[in-house]
């Protein structure tokens, strides 16, 4: 069994820090940011994202863990949008750590955040996925999400001599 905990406060700073730097390494290989200067880039995103922090209104952060609350498995943080009457959640970020994953931990997860996502009265469940990411695709899918856009990319860098027609 898995179970979704509150995280507390006092393990968000620890969280955080390696959040921004997994974030960086995922656009890294996906290969939408250059290496230089990822980090800071991850940080001002989450600096954006959470002006006050742990503290940041309708955000919510919890700890995956087994079912005796005695492991931290991973971690979830969604937060609520609401835009045009539609009340909605997205998931910002969900990690199981690896020496817990395929074992069903991170479909649990998804489970529970739906039935805090109703007590909240959300009507959907938005979530970002790497397009490199094919496990975790295939869980989305599995799950019932299905793609609602895609974002594209050519990198092109600085070409002369070019006949544009």
């Amino acid at each position: 069994m898995t179970v979704l905990v509150k995280m507390p406060a006092e393990n968000f700073d620890s969280y955080l820090a390696s959040s921004i730097h997994e974030y960086a390494e995922e656009n890294i290989t996906s290969g939408r940011w250059p290496l230089e200067a990822a980090q800071a880039r991850s940080k001002a995103e989450f600096e954006n994202l959470l002006p006050q922090g742990f503290s940041t209104p309708d955000n919510y952060f919890f700890e995956i863990m087994d079912s005796q609350r005695e492991l931290v498995l991973g971690y979830l943080w969604f937060a609520i949008k609401e835009s045009f009457g539609d009340r909605s959640a997205f998931i910002y970020d969900v990690k199981v750590k690896d020496v817990y994953r395929r074992q069903g931990h991170a479909k649990r997860a998804f489970f529970a955040l739906e039935s805090i996502a109703l007590r909240l009265n959300v009507t959907s469940i938005g979530l970002h996925v790497f397009s490199y990411n094919e496990n975790a695709k295939a869980l989305y899918e599995l799950l019932g999400y299905f793609v609602t856009g895609a974002n594209m990319r050519k990198n092109i860098g600085i070409q002369t001599n070019i006949d544009p027609n």
